[in-house]
């Protein structure tokens, strides 16, 4: 029981990832708490289950379940977490052996909103957050190390609205990788998005 041992307790799904620290597999698991507190719980062969409140260290809530990522910075390993905040703004948080807990506020870079569940893909080295915007947008937020975030709205594209996202995954397809969402439609059909290089969003 986790939340005997740290004393927080959550209101939605945990997301989960796994991390070195030397010859250790450190576990983490992060939810929203009941307040919309964004938690992090971590365990290691070294340390008991911990928890820290990631929106008391960035000012930054979740309003719904986040994803979760992992990237490198040169050698170091960072640790990503996105969510929907209250204020319908995609909010990213991340993690480094250089930085505590930072935030920032997508929505407010790229444009667009943010309200419901997040699920995130990683493609060489851009990060990727799908979230359903307001009015049931489809919205792709991307990110790489030469630019800031940026947002694609693929019911713009495609003409198709959402209720829900609920995954992401690639595939190889002739010669190309090719990005793909699951995603609940608004007369609850189940929709596949994709992309590919040479294909804007189908």
């Amino acid at each position: 029981d986790v939340t005997a041992k740290t004393g927080r307790k959550i209101a939605g799904a945990p997301v989960s990832w796994q991390t070195p620290n030397g010859p250790m597999i450190v576990e983490h698991l992060a939810a929203r708490g009941p307040q919309d507190e964004l938690l992090t719980f971590w365990w290691s062969p070294a340390r008991d289950w911990q928890v820290i409140d990631v929106t008391a260290r960035t000012g930054r809530k979740a309003a719904h379940d986040p994803t979760a990522w992992l990237s490198r910075n040169g050698p170091m390993l960072v640790e990503h977490l996105a969510a929907a905040s209250p204020d319908g703004t995609l909010s990213v948080f991340w993690w480094s052996p250089a930085h505590d807990w930072q935030a920032l506020d997508v929505s407010r870079i790229a444009g667009g909103s943010a309200a419901g569940r997040t699920v995130s893909w990683l493609a060489g080295d851009v990060e990727h957050v799908a979230v359903r915007g307001a009015n049931d947008q489809l919205f792709v937020y991307w990110w790489t190390p030469a630019t800031n975030w940026r947002l694609v709205d693929v019911t713009a594209i495609t003409g198709i609205s959402v209720t829900e996202v609920s995954d992401a995954y690639q595939l190889p397809e002739t010669g190309a990788q090719v990005e793909l969402l699951a995603a609940r439609g608004t007369d609850d059909t189940l929709l596949r998005f994709w992309w590919r290089p040479d294909r804007d969003w189908q």
